[in-house]
């Protein structure tokens, strides 16, 4: 079964961005691609544990695009509304 990446609403309510799974961060980056669920060459995030290969990360990536702290289309779908809180 192949999985989509789909962005998510800043406000969204959902497992994935509630804080109840906040424990997942402190969990090792995951082994498969969390599209495709295939092992390879893969981006780690470094705000969750998922993992993407370049082509399966929408948009896709580019090696200019990935640093020591990339984070997934996920995890920045979520920053704004972290942002917002703050101020």
């Amino acid at each position: 079964m192949e999985r989509k990446l789909k962005p998510h609403m800043v406000n969204c309510k959902c497992p994935i961005c509630t804080r109840d799974h906040l424990h997942m961060l402190d969990q090792n980056n995951d082994d498969v691609c969390f599209k495709c669920n295939l092992e390879g060459d893969l981006v780690c995030c470094a705000k969750c544990p998922r993992a993407f290969h370049h082509h399966c990360h929408k948009p896709a990536l580019r090696d200019d695009m990935i640093s020591d702290y990339w984070t997934c289309s996920f995890c920045k779908k979520s920053l704004p509304a972290a942002r917002n809180n703050s101020l």
